[in-house]
């Protein structure tokens, strides 16, 4: 099967809390080298900030940041895809940015009545999560963490409606709903019932992504899906989403392995192993 460039499989590239398009080219570099088309997708830090206090489809349509919901961003991925011609697409979600973006175009794909609900569920071959995800339950370092990446009017905008929240709600009423966010959140972590391949690049020494619950959850994932399904490639020692950078050639070759997995023969990317070793010779140099 000759595929062209338009019907290749695609990458979508989401972004961790922060991040710039500079910061993602290494990974672009190495997908392109690979034959994959990629998609770059970077959540907004107010965006994150209401992600970590609103499930998906959750958030009052009268609150001053309906524009900054992670259901906004998913609709537009969901969009450009029903109008691509991409074969097949694989999540490559960083950090909790790029988990909650995931996590709403998980809602989606759940919904029967979406349109973009088959399209969705008939193109993603695979997930994977780059020190990811992270439980946040009773940590609210996140939302501060996202609050300080805001632009000046949007820190403004942000701090005003967390004092009415807490004013309409009570303290310790906030307390409890963003605890009720979080166990939200890390159940759908653990319990998706998706059929498709994952892989967790983790680190067991990551400040912000910590090990013990990760590794809890990846154990969950094997027992509900199998561990055929559930890959993870776990370093000792490595930053958060920096392990590219410290482990360059056992990243791309777990990366190799998890997209071999994924596709088929028929899909006219399952490459040899020659190949393989020639296109992470080819990235190492240039990252």
């Amino acid at each position: 099967m000759t595929v062209t460039n338009e019907s290749k499989p695609l990458i979508i590239l989401a972004g961790w809390l922060g991040c710039t398009q500079k910061a993602l080219r290494r990974y672009e570099k190495l997908y392109q080298s690979l034959g994959y088309n990629v998609m770059v997708k970077i959540p907004p830090p107010a965006m994150v900030v209401m992600a970590a206090l609103f499930s998906p489809n959750s958030m009052n349509r009268n609150t001053p940041f309906t524009r900054y919901t992670m259901d906004n961003l998913a609709n537009e991925i969901a969009g450009e895809l029903r109008c691509k011609a991409c074969s097949h697409f694989i999540m490559h979600v960083f950090s909790n940015g790029g988990s909650f973006l995931w996590e709403s175009i998980r809602e989606i794909m759940n919904n029967s009545l979406s349109a973009s609900s088959t399209v969705l569920n008939a193109k993603l071959s695979g997930i994977i999560f780059d020190s990811a995800p992270a439980d946040f339950s009773g940590n609210d370092a996140l939302i501060h963490d996202a609050m300080d990446f805001c632009s000046l009017r949007d820190r403004v905008k942000l701090r005003i409606f967390m004092k009415v929240r807490v004013l309409k709600n009570g303290n310790d009423n906030e307390i409890e709903l963003r605890q009720q966010r979080a166990k939200a959140f890390w159940t759908g972590m653990k319990d998706c019932g998706l059929p498709v391949p994952h892989l967790y690049i983790v680190s067991k020494d990551d400040k912000l992504s910590p090990f013990g619950p990760l590794s809890d959850l990846i154990r969950h994932r094997e027992t509900m899906m199998g561990k055929s399904r559930i890959q993870s490639c776990v370093f000792e020692r490595s930053p958060h989403c920096r392990h590219i950078l410290t482990y360059p050639k056992e990243y791309m070759e777990s990366i190799c392995a998890f997209l071999d997995h994924c596709f088929c023969p028929d899909t006219g990317v399952e490459r040899s192993k020659y190949v393989q070793v020639m296109a992470q010779n080819n990235v190492s140099s240039r990252l």
